[in-house]
């Protein structure tokens, strides 16, 4: 299957590349993830028949990377030459347990960039009466992205990335709520 296949290429580079992270990636769990994520695909395609949008599209297979957790024995590539060089084991307090909900949400603003690219968000402009597609600026998208994660909620001073972590992973948190965030998102960067 395509779809599992390339999450999980994409997921890889992720983690290579941006996060600088060495972790396993399950297949089978990426499989697991495609073929849910298609039968929901196929059943919201019902509600929105005009076409589904890309941010609950997104939301989805974030939830599904949440729910399966796909990635495991995930480590800094930092750590694993620290103990390498001491001629350690990587001590097991280093593993990176939240390690899903970040890729679910770093993956799901890729995505949401890569749509953006080739125009299908489309936002409701009110002062022309009409919708549009969103004009992607890769600088102006990326700084979007940079101030909504980390953006500071309340007095405890944890950021929405921070918040949307721990909720994820340790609360009642369905595909709807992330839904609900990715449009908010849009709408946001639309404003800007």
């Amino acid at each position: 299957m395509d779809l599992a296949i390339n999450l999980q290429r994409a997921t890889g580079k992720l983690l290579s590349e941006r996060m600088g992270i060495r972790a396993d990636l399950s297949r089978q769990l990426f499989l697991d993830i495609a073929v849910n994520w298609f039968r929901d695909f196929d059943r919201i395609k019902l509600d929105e028949t005009k076409g589904v949008r890309p941010a609950r599209l997104i939301a989805y297979l974030m939830f599904w990377i949440r729910k399966v957790k796909p990635v495991s024995a995930a480590y800094r590539e930092a750590d694993i030459r620290a103990a390498l060089s001491s001629g350690r084991a990587v001590p097991s307090s280093k593993e990176i347990i939240d390690i899903n909900e970040r890729v679910a949400i770093l993956l799901a603003f890729e995505f949401l960039a890569d749509y953006a690219k080739g125009k299908s968000i489309i936002v409701y402009d009110a002062s022309q009466g009409m919708d549009r597609p969103y004009v992607y600026d890769r600088a102006r998208f990326d700084a979007a992205v940079d101030r909504y994660l980390n953006q500071r909620l309340g007095s405890d001073g944890k950021s929405v990335l921070q918040t949307l972590i721990r909720d994820m992973r340790y609360k009642a948190f369905g595909p709807h709520n992330l839904v609900h965030l990715m449009d908010q998102f849009v709408f946001r960067l639309v404003s800007e």
